[in-house]
């Protein structure tokens, strides 16, 4: 992919298994690669909620906050029991 100007970076995400530590390799990864970027996953759910912790993290949002960035993307994290759980206690 690096041939045609594409850097891919895989980041295992399983919603029954989240990690703040996630959230550090999402932004590790868009630190250390050229911008634009794609996130991807089968839904799109799980990119929208380590990008939304990312942002929350960086302009201290709350978990409203949070939620509010995810349903502009057009996810609505609060339908599933695992990420409503995680947001709140990622982000203190």
């Amino acid at each position: 992919m690096k041939s045609h100007g594409l850097a891919y970076v895989n980041i295992p995400v399983d919603k029954t298994a989240l990690s703040a530590n996630q959230i550090g390799d999402l932004e590790a990864a868009m630190r250390d690669e050229e911008a634009p970027f794609l996130l991807n996953c089968a839904t799109g759910a799980r990119a929208a909620l380590l990008l939304s912790l990312s942002k929350a993290k960086k302009h201290g949002w709350t978990a409203e906050q949070a939620f509010a960035e995810a349903k502009r993307m057009g996810f609505d994290l609060t339908t599933s029991a695992d990420f409503s759980a995680f947001v709140p206690r990622t982000i203190g």
